[in-house]
């Protein structure tokens, strides 16, 4: 699967602005989803284990700051763009994608940190993501 990925991502070469996305997608995909997913197989990611990743990513680049929630972001916009090739290629039918609630799940952590009387200015967008 990463294969037919890769394809498509010299592909996008020809297009600037494509070939920018793909390389920071392919990064986002070195460096944080294949550790993370292993040899897990597109049709088995569940809503669980992507909460799991987040959780994962929480603490995995910068344990005591969190990640930044816009490069969370970033990498959720590339997990939807996997489930999309995915999808073009034939391995998932769209209703078999999981959902990925980035917003709630940020909102329940603010609820969290509200609650623990530690609200961090990461979970409204900027800063770091606690």
């Amino acid at each position: 699967f990463f294969n037919d990925l890769e394809a498509s991502t010299g592909r996008a070469r020809a297009n600037p602005k494509k070939a920018s996305v793909a390389k920071a997608e392919k990064a986002i995909i070195d460096r944080y989803l294949i550790p993370f997913f292993d040899n897990a197989t597109i049709t088995s990611f569940s809503e669980p284990k992507l909460y799991e990743y987040l959780a994962w990513r929480k603490t995995i680049e910068y344990p005591a700051r969190g990640a930044k929630i816009d490069r969370i972001r970033r990498e959720a916009s590339a997990l939807r763009g996997i489930f999309e090739h995915a999808i073009r290629l034939g391995y998932l039918k769209r209703r078999d994608v999981p959902q990925l609630r980035l917003g709630a799940y940020i909102r329940l952590e603010e609820a969290a940190c509200d609650l623990l009387g530690s609200r961090s200015p990461a979970l409204t967008g900027s800063g770091t993501w606690l």
